[in-house]
């Protein structure tokens, strides 16, 4: 990344004495954007207003001419009104772009310069209302598996177009009857006989505190009319609040027969040999009675 700056900056960072602040600009997924600044003020910069009330600061940068992804930690408190803990948890902030770079406060005419640039967001850890975020390098992307390996179950998303389910024909609205707690709540009114929504996205509607937000559901009883949601959800959940289901698939070639009628589009090779039944060398028949005696071990 470049880090060119002006000749008025560059010279004032060459003096034993400077007068610096770090920006960040975060960019969610969803296109919402926050501007903070470890300034003891708000800083007003290229059109945008970094707030100085988040105290968020940051450890280190490594980065070194290796393949390995360049990363850093930001750390910060959750007394800004734009970040909640409610919204970490919901991971609003996953995968959000993260530009910083640092300018001259008593000069902004001097420029800025880049510390990062399209960096994103990794894992989250929140302990006594401070935030952890790991911050990863564009170099992270090469990291990521880019084509498809052998394996005994499916690798299509359901319901994409390699899966070709459609998902419309499969998805089912209702509301909630009763709660457990922010996990777990009952719809009285469902009348499947399997758990048939394993593994499927729930999606929340209407106007309660988590509309709009979605998780996997990891089982539903079909005699409690209970759903278990894969964790909990960020706010809490309310009788009446509406949601929407998809069904569920675990990615097996008998869900994908019997329930879907959809072998065409498999996307496994359930027939291939697994780790255990793999050729195994015998041991040795004039050594297994030393063995089973506990003297040695087949190598």
């Amino acid at each position: 990344m470049s880090k060119t700056i002006s000749a008025a900056l560059k010279a004032h960072l060459a003096q034993e004495v400077t007068t610096v602040a770090t920006c960040w600009r975060i960019a969610r997924t969803d296109g919402v954007e926050f501007f903070f600044t470890d300034h003891d003020v708000d800083i007003a910069y290229g059109g945008d207003t970094y707030e100085a009330s988040s105290g968020m600061t940051a450890t280190n940068m490594r980065q070194d001419r290796s393949m390995s992804s360049d990363n850093m930690e930001a750390v910060g408190f959750l007394e800004s009104d734009k970040i909640s803990e409610a919204d970490l948890v919901a991971g609003l902030f996953d995968y959000a772009t993260v530009d910083m770079f640092i300018v001259n406060y008593m000069d902004l005419s001097m420029g800025c310069m880049y510390l990062l640039q399209g960096w994103t967001v990794g894992n989250i850890e929140i302990h006594d209302s401070v935030f952890h975020a790991e911050l990863r390098g564009i170099g992270q992307r090469l990291g990521q598996s880019c084509v498809a390996l052998y394996s005994q179950n499916c690798r299509a998303e359901f319901g994409d177009s390699e899966c070709g389910v459609d998902l419309s024909g499969y998805t089912e609205t209702g509301s909630v009857t009763s709660v457990t707690d922010n996990r777990t709540f009952v719809d009285s009114s469902r009348t499947e006989t399997e758990d048939v929504f394993r593994f499927g996205l729930l999606t929340w509607t209407g106007s309660g505190d988590n509309a709009d937000l979605a998780m996997e559901v990891k089982s539903y009883d079909p005699d409690t009319k209970t759903f278990t949601l894969m964790e909990p959800m960020a706010y809490d959940i309310a009788v009446d609040d509406e949601y929407e289901v998809t069904y569920g698939c675990d990615h097996t070639l008998d869900t994908c027969v019997m329930r879907y009628d959809n072998a065409i589009n498999f996307r496994g090779e359930p027939w291939v040999p697994g780790e255990t039944r793999l050729p195994v060398r015998k041991f040795p028949k004039r050594y297994r009675g030393l063995w089973s005696r506990g003297v040695g071990s087949p190598r």
